[in-house]
């Protein structure tokens, strides 16, 4: 678990003075939300995107608008910021109509017990712009549906 706590800090000290927080791949697996390890860690910023290779590992950082960048907590003694369930998979949701087309697919996913629906329709509500705020709930509601999440 030590490694893994590093791992989650390391993002904000690479964009710094820009406030992170890990999401995406990362913290959906984190959270049990997947089993596949990614292959980075992911992580979204204020900051714009960019890919790190570290010692550590590599880290991809994704620019996110300010009034979408909310959803995290601290974890770890290092003062790691991981996006909470829903937000990680709303983030995935936000960022794939982007031109890498790096989050268009979804890995098979599992609910962890701290999922919540409303939490998710909630947050994504709160996305500023009609077009991609409807694009993000047509896309969650198919998962939901698919999933049988309710």
């Amino acid at each position: 678990m030590g490694s893994d706590v590093q791992m989650l800090a390391l993002p904000q000290h690479l964009v710094a003075p820009f406030p992170c927080y890990v999401s995406l791949q990362s913290a959906l697996y984190y959270h049990g939300m997947t089993s596949q390890i990614p292959s980075a860690t992911y992580a979204v910023s204020l900051a714009r995107t960019q890919r790190y290779s570290t010692p550590l590992g590599d880290v991809s950082i994704h620019h996110i608008a300010p009034t979408f960048f909310f959803g995290f907590q601290r974890v770890g003694e290092q003062g790691a910021q991981l996006a909470l369930p829903e937000k990680a998979l709303l983030d995935v949701l936000y960022l794939g109509p982007a031109k890498t087309r790096l989050f268009a697919a979804l890995p098979e996913l599992e609910r962890p017990r701290s999922f919540s629906v409303r939490r998710a329709r909630a947050m994504a509500n709160r996305i500023p712009s009609m077009q991609r705020r409807t694009l993000v709930l047509e896309r969650l509601e198919r998962i939901l549906r698919i999933q049988g999440w309710k």
